[in-house]
């Protein structure tokens, strides 16, 4: 499961209210899997440094999690990996590079 549709706003870690359904869903999915860790992984456009894209990646990983957590998902099982700039998936669209990934582990 990747969950791939969280978008964020130029220069952006605020979460647009657009993707609350999607958030709800994982939020339930891991209410009725409380054994289910997974991986929030932040990513940016390659618009500004490296380092700020970094952290710009991580902060909203952790955008991510704070709901997550604000709906009783506690934070153990929450990873939070940041890419900054380095895994864009399209050449053509800086908005689509602006994004969480959401992925299952197996652990």
């Amino acid at each position: 499961m990747v969950l791939r549709d969280l978008h964020f706003s130029f220069d952006s870690d605020a979460l647009e209210t657009a993707y609350s359904d999607d958030l709800s869903k994982l939020s339930h999915f891991l209410t009725v899997h409380p054994e289910q860790n997974i991986s929030i992984q932040g990513h940016s456009s390659d618009e500004g440094t490296d380092a700020y894209n970094l952290d710009l990646s991580y902060k909203r990983a952790q955008a991510v999690g704070e709901w997550l957590v604000g709906e009783g998902i506690t934070p153990e099982r929450l990873r939070f990996e940041a890419y900054g700039s380095s895994r864009p998936i399209s050449e053509l669209s800086q908005k689509a590079n602006r994004r969480v990934e959401v992925i299952l582990l197996k652990e």
